[in-house]
């Protein structure tokens, strides 16, 4: 089957959630990917998998053939820039018409977080090879504060740095039927999309929301990002990535992500997800 569409990053949490909403809605795609043994969940006769690395180029020859669209949805790393721009690059060669690329609130040359420099810096790039693109700039994910679980749990509180700052989370299922939406109809070329839930909340009205939930008094508790950070080391995670995710703390905690915008509703003409609805929906995560 020829494909128009070529998909990255369709074996991670949000592209493969994009990847469902595609295929529910009978939309054939070819995807790229290091390693095609882990996109065995994606298998189906409208997908069309590719093996190749985004850091070798001549790996990436015949992986164009009949694309029209590029979604560039990579995981968050630091050679992200230079692997994004490497498909950006031969994109251009290969005579791709549209470039949708998954960025994040707050991307920016000038940002004051790495990975939304990151973001900016692929941004500007698209945009200097003058093909019609679409930015997509998600808020914080709803589906992060699963990581409370396990202390909300064991001691009825959970800990993150965020201070007194409110954010418009949006959940990731509206995400990913948004994106769905972007890549499958017209209209979208040039456009910067921030997409936002319809509230912006303090994390004491999180745990307010998860004591009524779960029928006990929550618990949140704002720790010192050294301590988050120190946490997160002792847990396994990378420094680079504790580094960044320090920023990303300050940046919530700053309050620079409460906007909120209907840029959702109108892609996808509904209404976005509460937080609400999305505790109902996972109250078993937290039992």
């Amino acid at each position: 089957m020829t494909q128009s569409l070529l998909m990255t990053g369709a074996t991670g949490n949000l592209g493969s959630m994009v990847a469902r909403q595609l295929l529910a809605h009978n939309h054939g795609f070819r995807l790229l990917t290091r390693d095609p043994e882990k996109a065995t969940s994606i298998q189906s006769h409208l997908v069309d998998i590719v093996q190749g690395d985004m850091g070798n180029v001549d790996s990436l020859g015949g992986v164009f053939s009949g694309i029209q669209t590029l979604f560039l949805c990579t995981p968050s790393q630091p050679q992200q820039v230079e692997l994004e721009c490497n498909l950006v690059d031969m994109a251009q060669k290969c005579g791709v018409r549209h470039i949708v690329k998954m960025s994040s609130f707050g991307a920016d040359t000038s940002s004051s977080m790495t990975m939304g420099q990151w973001h900016g810096k692929i941004e500007q790039h698209i945009l200097r090879k003058r093909i019609p693109f679409t930015f997509l700039r998600p808020n914080f994910l709803m589906q992060n504060t699963l990581m409370f679980a396990q202390s909300i749990k064991a001691a009825d509180t959970f800990f993150i740095p965020l201070k007194t700052g409110r954010v418009s989370m949006v959940d990731l299922i509206d995400v990913s039927f948004a994106c769905m939406r972007v890549l499958t109809t017209p209209g979208h070329e040039n456009k910067i999309y921030h997409f936002t839930g319809p509230e912006a909340l303090s994390y004491t009205e999180v745990a307010q929301k998860l004591s009524l939930l779960l029928g006990k008094d929550v618990q949140y508790a704002s720790i010192a990002s050294d301590v988050a950070a120190d946490a997160m080391m002792e847990a396994g995670v990378p420094h680079w990535l504790c580094e960044n995710l320090k920023e990303l703390y300050s940046y919530l905690a700053e309050g620079k992500s409460q906007a909120i915008t209907s840029h959702l509703s109108e892609v996808t003409n509904m209404t976005p997800r509460t937080y609400d609805d999305f505790l109902k929906d996972h109250r078993q995560f937290f039992l």
